[in-house]
C-alpha cells in the first residue's frame, strides 16, 4: 500500500535570530584574530618584558551568567546619596556597529605588529588589554539578546509598557541633566513610582503572625541565577532595605524571602 505523507515545514529563523547568528559568527572571527595578534606580542615580548608578558597570559573574559544581563553587580551596602540616573540599552544595530569597529581595530593592530609602522611594546600591549575589555562587553549583549530576544517577540504587549516606562524614565533625566525646577523632577518622578509599582492586591500574599509578634511578608522570588553569593547579597540588602528599615522596624513587619 503506498500513502502520501504530508511533509511538515521546517520553521525560518525570524530575522533577529539570522542577525544574532551573523553577528555570533562576526564574534567568532574576532576572538580569532585577538588570539593571533596575542600569540603574535608573546614572541614579541617574551625577551624584553616579564611585566608585560604575564599581561597577555590573560586569555579574553567571559560574559556573566544567564540572568545577569537585567541586573548590575551587587555592592555593598554604602550611606544613601543622590545619584545621577544613567541608560543600559541593549540593540542588534549598536552591536553590529561596535563589531565593525572592533574587528577595524584588531586589523589595525595585526598591522601594527608587522608592518611599517613602530611602536613599542607598551603601546601594543595597552591595545589589546582595551580591545579584551570591549569583548567582554560585546559578550554581555550577545548573550542579552540571545536570552530575551525571543520573549521581546512572544510578548509584545509587555514590552511596549517596559519602553512605555523607559521613555518616561527618560523624561525624568532631562531636567536633571539640566538642573531644572525640583518640583518637576518630583511630579514625574512620582508619575514613574506609580506607573512602575502600582499597589495592587495579589492573590497568594498575605500577612502572617511572627513568632516573636509582629507580622511577616512571604515572598516567593523566581531566578535563573544561580550563584549562591548573589543571592545572598541580594537578600541581606532587601532585609536592610526592609525588615530593618526604621519604618518597618516601628510596626514590627519584616518580608521573609524564598528563592525557586
Amino acid at each position: 500500500m503506498l500513502a502520501v505523507c504530508a511533509m511538515t515545514p521546517v520553521p525560518q529563523p525570524l530575522p533577529w535570530e539570522q542577525k544574532l547568528k551573523q553577528l555570533q559568527q562576526q564574534r567568532d572571527i574576532l576572538l580569532t584574530r585577538l588570539e593571533e595578534i596575542r600569540s603574535a606580542l608573546v614572541q614579541r615580548v617574551q625577551h624584553e618584558d616579564a611585566a608585560l608578558l604575564a599581561r597577555l597570559s590573560i586569555a579574553p573574559l567571559k560574559p556573566r551568567h544567564t540572568g545577569y544581563g537585567l541586573l548590575p553587580p551587587i555592592l555593598k551596602n554604602t550611606p544613601v546619596v543622590s545619584v545621577r540616573p544613567k541608560q543600559t540599552f541593549y540593540s542588534l544595530k549598536w552591536l553590529q556597529g561596535r563589531l565593525d569597529e572592533e574587528l577595524v581595530n584588531a586589523d589595525q593592530q595585526a598591522y601594527q605588529l608587522t608592518g611599517t609602522t613602530v611602536l613599542d611594546s607598551l603601546e601594543l600591549v595597552n591595545g589589546f588589554e582595551k580591545s579584551l575589555k570591549q569583548i567582554k562587553t560585546l559578550e554581555n549583549h550577545l548573550s542579552y539578546h540571545k536570552q530575551w530576544q525571543k520573549a521581546v517577540v512572544r510578548y509584545p504587549e509587555y514590552f511596549a509598557e517596559k519602553n512605555r516606562l523607559v521613555a518616561l524614565a527618560r523624561e525624568i533625566y532631562t531636567p536633571i541633566r539640566n538642573d531644572e525646577s525640583s518640583q518637576e523632577i518630583a511630579a514625574l518622578h512620582r508619575q514613574l513610582m506609580q506607573a512602575v509599582a502600582p499597589f495592587r492586591p495579589a492573590s497568594g500574599l498575605a500577612l502572617v503572625n511572627g513568632e516573636g509578634g509582629g507580622k511577616q511578608l512571604p515572598l516567593t522570588i523566581c531566578t535563573d541565577i544561580e550563584d549562591q553569593e548573589f543571592l545572598q547579597t541580594f537578600h541581606s540588602g532587601a532585609q536592610d532595605a526592609f525588615s530593618w528599615s526604621p519604618a518597618a522596624r516601628s510596626r514590627q513587619f519584616s518580608v521573609i524571602l524564598k528563592w525557586r
